[in-house]
């Protein structure tokens, strides 16, 4: 069983990945009546099978007896803070092994990014896998 944990119509694209903190950024750009980018960014990424753009968004976390099945999730299954979360993007799967994710909405440029340690872009959370601040 897997929950869905976000979904959006938008169009996102894979922005950067702070390699020092495993952070991976995934940015539908404001635009338009969108006055707002919506940022997720990926926690202790670990593995990433995923294309640069995606035309709508359904991310859900894959219950760990049924990640257990993927051979590429094995490798990281010992991990205790390790998920498996899946991306439908039209009829397309992806999948990211991260410990968790948070969604933002922000008003960055883009060229500004919301990874890294000073937490700009993360003033307004609107979902994600952790209830912890980050």
């Amino acid at each position: 069983m897997k929950q869905i944990i976000f979904t959006s119509d938008r169009y996102f694209s894979f922005c950067g990945y702070l390699i020092s903190h495993d952070q991976l950024l995934i940015r539908s750009p404001k635009e338009g009546d969108q006055k707002f980018n919506i940022d997720i960014i990926f926690f202790g990424t670990m593995f990433l099978q995923v294309t640069t753009y995606l035309s709508g968004i359904t991310i859900s976390r894959v219950e760990k007896d049924i990640a257990n099945k993927y051979e590429f999730f094995s490798k990281y299954s010992h991990y205790e803070s390790c998920n498996l979360f899946e991306i439908i993007s039209g009829e397309k799967k992806h999948y990211i092994v991260a410990g968790f994710f948070h969604v933002f909405e922000n008003e960055l440029e883009m060229n500004e990014t919301s990874l890294g340690m000073d937490y700009v872009g993360r003033e307004k959370r609107i979902a994600g896998s952790h209830t912890e601040k980050v």
